[in-house]
């Protein structure tokens, strides 16, 4: 049985994808072309929303604090010197709304980072290679494409081998902490990329979609 596919490419194995330098993929992320990613493990952030209070004036709602571990998405302004082979100083990330904030509190409210800690996410190299025609991320991670051994149904209909209770909670904690996706996609991705760094068997993005497809129907259209 082959191991699971990788969901990430790292910043040489992308740049050698499209043809470019590095660099030129940090400005691509500082103009919000493209979004980097990093693994975390065990920071505290403050989470939270600005919301408008009166025209033209906004408040930040704060959700609590949480401890996060697992990939996650960065501003491309923060990692900037990264790109270019120095070192930055994170003190935030990317939030799912434009109105969030992801902002760290421990430790020491910052994190550094180099080249070597950033990835890009598959799914990310996916909608970038679509949206402007360029070579996909297949190409670079051949075993990508192999289609994981699909276990014997039981009775009930379930796939032995995927750890589902686990990833419920995953679903349910992404929603508790963030907040409602504002896609199905982005859930089915999340859940897929949080795998990919906490180990366990991985399925495809069908049986995915299929298994949270109820619960979408009744928080997707909120």
């Amino acid at each position: 049985m082959p191991l699971p596919p990788r969901r990430v490419l790292t910043l040489s194995e992308a740049s050698n994808l499209w043809g470019i330098t590095v660099a030129e993929l940090g400005w691509h992320a500082v103009e919000g072309t493209l979004t980097p990613s990093m693994v975390i493990t065990g920071v505290v952030a403050e989470i939270g929303e600005e919301v408008e209070v009166a025209a033209g004036r906004s408040s930040r709602r704060f959700h609590g604090q949480k401890t996060l571990t697992g990939l996650h998405d960065l501003i491309g302004a923060d990692v900037w010197p990264a790109f270019k082979g120095g070192t930055a100083v994170v003190r935030r990330l990317k939030p799912s709304k434009p109105s969030g904030f992801v902002e760290f509190r421990q430790p020491a409210n910052e994190v550094t980072v180099t080249a070597a800690d950033l990835v890009i996410r598959f799914t990310e190299c996916e909608r970038v290679a679509a949206t402007y025609g360029l070579a996909r991320p297949e190409m670079v991670i051949a075993h990508q494409a192999v289609e994981p051994v699909r276990p014997p149904r039981t009775r009930g209909g379930a796939l032995p081998g995927y750890e589902w209770d686990r990833i419920w909670v995953r679903v349910c904690t992404r929603i508790y902490d963030e907040g409602r996706p504002e896609t199905q996609a982005e859930l089915v991705n999340d859940v897929l990329d949080w795998l990919a760094t906490s180990g366990g068997a991985l399925p495809d993005t069908s049986t995915v979609k299929k298994k949270i497809s109820m619960l979408w129907r009744e928080i997707g259209a909120q």
